[in-house]
C-alpha cells in the first residue's frame, strides 16, 4: 500500500511490473507505478475442491506449474505464459477450452479487489456482489486484483490433435458450429478447439481430445514449429503434444512472430537457446527495438528505410476536449513502428475530439529536433505479419 500511497493526486494508477503481453508500444511515466512483486506466485491448491489461490500478478505459466502435478488445470489456459491471472480476469483472455468453458473470469469464485479508494474488499458472489459482477473486462477501471479463488479441471497427461483442413471460410464456421453444438466429433467428445486461417482458401480447425494413452509426443520447443506443423493439402492430419505442451504450443513462437527476430531460420534455431524461444523474450526484443530503434539503424545500414510507417517518436496535434483551444503537445500512442527519431514536425490543422494525426510528407509549419520529416502515414488496420 505505500506505493499507492506514493503516486500523487490526480495521476494515473498503473502496475510496475516487468513483463507485459500488449503488442503496442506505450509511453514511458515519471510517476512510479504500483509496486506488485508481492503480488506474485500460487498461494494454495485444493487437489480435492478442485481450487487455486492465487495472487493477482500470478502468470499462469506458475499456477499451471503448480496445478499439472495433481492433474489439474485452469479451465482456461490464455496462450502465452507470462499471461497474469488478474489481467485475463480484468482484461480479457481466450483459449480452445472456452467453446465449453467461456473466458477466465467465468471460473473465478472469489477475489480480493484493491479499489480506487486505496481499500481492499473481498467480492464474490455474495458479498460486493455489484463489484464481482461488474470487475470482469473492466481494464482496470474498478481496481485490481490482489487475490483470486479459481476452479480447476482434470487434465490428462496427452493431447490428440485432428487437424482438419478447409478450403473455404464457410466450410470451416460450419463444422466449428456442429462441433460446438454436440460437443463432439465424430461421436467422440472434444475437448479442445482452435481455428486458424492461413488465407481465404486454407484454413483449419485444430480439434483437441484428452487422452491417457501412451505413445509418440511431438516437440516443438526444438527445430520444428507448430503453426507450419497444422499445414497440409487436404482432409486431416493427425498430432499428439504431452499436456504441458500442448497448453503452451504458442508460445514458442508468440504464435508465428518468431519469424521477425530470426528464430524460425534452421540455422539461426539451432543455436538459439530453448530457455529463450518463450513470448515474454521476444517481448523484450521488442521493447529493445522501440528503445534504440535497433530494426531502424539495420536499415538504415542496409540502404532502405521504413516507409509508409508512422513515427514512434513523432508528436501530434492535440486539442482540448471541448474543442475550444489548441491544447499541448502530447506523444501520438497510436503510432505504428517508422522512421527513426524523427523531427518531431507540429502541424497546424485542427483535430476534433483530440485526436492524433499521423504525419505526411508536407512541409511542416514548425519543426524541433533533427529536421528529417517522417514518411506518409499507412492505413492503422493494415497487418504487419
Amino acid at each position: 500500500m505505500d506505493s499507492y500511497r506514493a503516486i500523487p493526486p490526480n495521476s494515473p494508477v498503473r502496475l510496475a511490473k516487468p513483463t507485459s503481453n500488449l503488442f503496442r508500444a506505450r509511453d514511458r511515466s515519471a510517476v512510479k507505478g504500483l509496486d506488485v512483486s508481492g503480488l506474485t506466485g500460487v498461494i494454495a491448491v485444493d487437489a480435492e475442491a478442485r481450487t487455486a489461490d492465487v495472487a493477482g500478478m500470478c502468470t499462469y505459466e506458475d499456477l499451471v506449474a503448480a496445478t499439472l502435478p495433481h492433474a489439474l488445470a485452469p479451465l482456461v489456459v490464455p496462450q502465452l505464459k507470462t499471461i497474469t491471472l488478474g489481467g485475463a480476469v480484468t482484461g480479457l483472455g481466450i483459449e480452445s477450452t472456452s467453446f465449453r468453458n467461456g473466458l477466465p473470469h467465468e471460473s473465478v469464485l472469489e477475489m480480493d479487489i484493491l479499489t480506487g479508494a486505496g481499500e481492499i474488499v473481498t467480492a464474490s458472489p455474495e458479498q460486493h456482489a455489484d463489484l464481482f459482477r461488474t470487475f470482469p473486462n473492466s481494464y482496470g477501471t474498478l481496481g485490481y486484483s490482489t487475490r483470486l479463488r479459481i476452479e480447476l479441471e482434470p487434465v490428462t497427461p496427452f493431447v490428440a490433435l485432428r487437424h482438419l483442413r478447409f478450403h473455404t471460410l464457410d466450410a470451416l464456421v460450419a463444422a466449428m458450429d456442429r462441433i460446438i453444438e454436440t460437443g463432439g466429433l465424430d461421436g467422440q467428445p472434444v475437448d479442445y478447439l482452435d481455428g486458424v486461417v492461413f488465407s481465404a482458401d486454407e484454413s483449419y480447425l485444430c480439434v483437441g481430445f484428452k487422452t491417457t494413452t501412451p505413445g509418440p509426443v511431438s516437440d516443438y520447443t526444438g527445430q520444428d514449429i507448430y503453426y507450419r506443423s497444422i499445414q497440409h493439402a487436404d482432409g486431416e492430419k493427425h498430432d499428439r503434444l504431452t499436456i504441458h505442451d500442448y497448453l503452451w504450443r504458442w508460445d514458442t513462437d508468440w504464435f508465428w512472430c518468431s519469424r521477425a527476430f530470426g528464430a524460425q531460420n534452421p540455422t539461426i534455431r539451432r543455436f538459439w537457446p530453448r530457455r529463450l524461444r518463450r513470448s515474454s523474450f521476444y517481448w523484450k526484443l521488442v521493447g529493445y527495438d522501440q528503445r534504440f530503434n535497433i530494426a531502424d539503424r539495420i536499415e538504415k545500414r542496409n540502404g532502405r528505410r521504413r516507409a509508409n510507417g508512422w513515427c514512434r517518436t513523432s508528436r501530434c496535434h492535440w486539442r482540448t476536449a471541448d474543442n475550444s483551444s489548441t491544447g499541448s503537445w502530447r506523444t501520438c500512442r497510436s503510432n505504428r513502428s517508422g522512421c527513426a527519431r524523427c523531427d518531431y514536425v507540429k502541424t497546424t490543422a485542427t483535430v476534433p475530439g483530440g485526436r492524433c494525426i499521423p504525419f505526411a510528407r508536407t512541409t511542416p509549419t514548425s519543426t524541433s529536433g533533427s529536421g528529417r520529416r517522417c514518411p506518409s502515414a499507412r492505413s492503422k488496420g493494415t497487418p504487419t505479419s
